[in-house]
């Protein structure tokens, strides 16, 4: 992806810890994008306390690849909050060759906090995720998008998400109250879209009799396709006890196209 912003390192992470297997440290949320400047992690291993979940207020241009994140809260999560000064859009991310182990919460997910369209900003757009595998997720998501508002005690609506994918993922015998692939938009309020989301060649590992993924439709959607999408070895090709549809928006299916291919 293309951006005119200059790439940084990424100095968060306070600890880098050897990961030859599954016997990581315990730990807290790994990976916080505090500045409009990009982020470059590669070829690390983290782990952090228990600060509350990161954040970015804005980010352009971040990359993080070939790392090891452990968290107790969301692992890495894409958002624009009403704590950024200033506030700003997230586009033109890359994560990209990851394990991800959520101890409690979530994987990786976009969102929830997704601003506010009386700010004029907060869109978040032009997100890939290659090749990363995500463990445990125990009582969260494995890969999840969430559309809500950056400030719930503020009206409007949250900002756009456009064109987010996840490809050649492995959601890897997460715990049984975990959800491997989950969706969800604001139910109140502004109108909101979700757009061009794709997940192409995901497979879901399961063992130990995890969650069915679901898709929550409270609002707008706009083209959400599941192209390959594998469970066990078998190729899901519509909704079913494996993934579901939660359909409660004003007008059912109206403006909403989701495909499996």
């Amino acid at each position: 992806m293309g951006s005119m912003c200059a790439k940084a390192v990424l100095r968060s992470c306070p600890e880098k810890i050897q990961a030859p297997d599954r016997g990581f440290p315990q730990s807290g949320a790994c990976v916080s994008s505090l500045s409009t400047a990009p982020v470059w992690a590669e070829g690390s291993a983290y782990r952090r306390g228990t600060p509350p979940d990161p954040s970015g207020p804005g980010a352009c241009g971040a990359t993080i690849n070939d790392c090891m994140l452990r968290a107790y809260d969301d692992c890495i999560t894409l958002k624009v909050r009403s704590n950024a000064d200033p506030y700003g859009n997230v586009h033109d991310i890359r994560i990209t060759n990851c394990i991800i182990w959520g101890d409690y919460a979530r994987g990786i997910v976009v969102g929830p906090e997704c601003g506010n369209v009386w700010w004029a900003s907060g869109d978040i757009r032009n997100i890939e995720i290659r090749n990363c595998t995500v463990l445990e997720a125990a009582r969260g998501q494995a890969l999840a998008i969430m559309q809500e508002l950056g400030d719930f005690s503020e009206a409007g609506g949250p900002a756009l998400i456009d064109n987010v994918l996840f490809e050649d993922c492995v959601v890897d015998n997460i715990h049984s109250s975990g959800t491997p692939i989950y969706t969800s938009q604001v139910n109140k309020g502004e109108s909101c879209e979700m757009k061009n989301v794709v997940f192409r060649n995901v497979t879901i590992l399961d063992g130990l009799g995890c969650q069915p993924s679901r898709i929550n439709v409270n609002n707008t959607y706009t083209s959400i396709d599941f192209d390959n999408l594998i469970y066990n070895s078998r190729k899901i090709t519509s909704f079913g006890k494996e993934i579901v549809l939660k359909d409660a928006s004003s007008e059912p299916w109206e403006h909403t196209w989701i495909s499996f291919k």
